[in-house]
């Protein structure tokens, strides 16, 4: 077994998951693969779950990459970088049978002992699920808990070809917003190499913070934590490319915003908001057409519009399912 990193990371220090890693996240089958990329766990490991040491493991194209730290009055327990959502899955490579062999090892080897791990991002109808719960030769007990399903659309047919699977009441519904916003002067800009993140966050912040998320106080901005997160994340995903970010305009001011980043053939969206007074225009509805239109136009084969929420449906045709597991030591 190749040990590439496990001890735990300091404040300057940078963790092993770059661009080999991302690569092999690329081609892992079914797994949510955006929110596996060092892009999302390393600042979820860093702003989001607490004092936490990272072990990462390779075994040629196989890696393992698992935070230890307590959890749920645990001490020491093996969990995903992004414990607070477990999208990620911690086991990556285009084996799956290589990566669940290169867990067993690493749970073998380990010293002392772990009692407990959580395993998220386990995509429901995959060789991977099959394999983690075939049991360790009676060394670990194996739990099925719910996981945080992804609702995802297909780009087959670019925007056409997305359209074509919506509802009329759907098509009826974006074309009378894209007329509305034409009558009264919305313009779209989409943003893909942003030289100063820093400056992008800004002008995001500034969008959401006339929304009625912030007003109610019910913006993810608004906790330093998840703050801090997407201030990372954003910074991360611009500078490997992968940040997609459409704003709507209207007299010079922003008026909305949506935004995401790809990986593998595979859109990740991960917010949207606009302005509380202009939300007769659709601004919100329209950036994500405005990204979805991109996307196709890219070639990107999937649109994932993240975790299942009613409202999402209708931009959806399929489930990813997800589940996570508990491996409970036996003795």
């Amino acid at each position: 077994m190749k040990a590439v990193h496990s001890a735990g990371e300091s404040a300057g220090s940078e963790p092993v998951l770059g661009d080999e890693y991302n690569a092999a996240v690329a081609v892992t089958p079914a797994v949510a693969r955006y929110c596996s990329c060092s892009d999302w766990v390393l600042p979820a490991h860093r702003h989001l779950c607490g004092e936490r040491r990272l072990h990462v493991r390779r075994e040629g194209d196989s890696w393992l990459a698992l935070a230890e730290g307590p959890l749920m009055q645990v001490m020491d327990t093996l969990q995903p970088l992004d414990a607070l959502w477990c999208f990620s899955s911690s086991l990556i490579g285009p084996d799956a049978r290589a990566s669940v062999d290169l867990l067993e090892d690493f749970l073998e080897d380990k010293t002392p002992p772990p009692q407990m791990a959580l395993l998220g991002g386990i995509p429901w109808d995959s060789d991977l699920h099959l394999y983690l719960r075939r049991g360790y030769g009676g060394r670990w007990r194996v739990h099925a808990l719910p996981g945080t399903d992804c609702l995802q659309a297909s780009l087959e047919g670019g925007a056409d070809g997305f359209l074509s699977r919506r509802s009329g009441k759907f098509r009826a519904g974006l074309r009378r917003s894209v007329r509305l916003a034409n009558e009264h002067d919305v313009s779209f800009e989409l943003v893909r190499d942003a030289p100063d993140p820093a400056a992008l966050f800004k002008r995001l912040l500034a969008t959401e913070q006339s929304s009625w998320k912030w007003q109610a106080g019910e913006s993810i901005f608004q906790t330093d934590n998840t703050r801090a997160f997407y201030e990372e994340l954003i910074a991360r995903s611009c500078a490997s490319g992968r940040l997609r970010v459409a704003f709507a305009r209207r007299e010079g001011v922003d008026i909305g915003y949506a935004f995401g980043a790809a990986l593998g053939g595979v859109f990740r969206g991960l917010q949207m908001s606009y302005h509380r007074e202009h939300g007769d225009l659709a601004p919100g509805n329209l950036c994500q057409w405005e990204l979805i239109r991109h996307c196709a136009e890219e070639g990107l084969e999937t649109y994932d519009l993240g975790m299942d929420i009613d409202y999402k449906a209708r931009w959806a045709e399929h489930k990813l399912k997800l589940i996570t597991l508990l491996m409970v030591r036996a003795y």
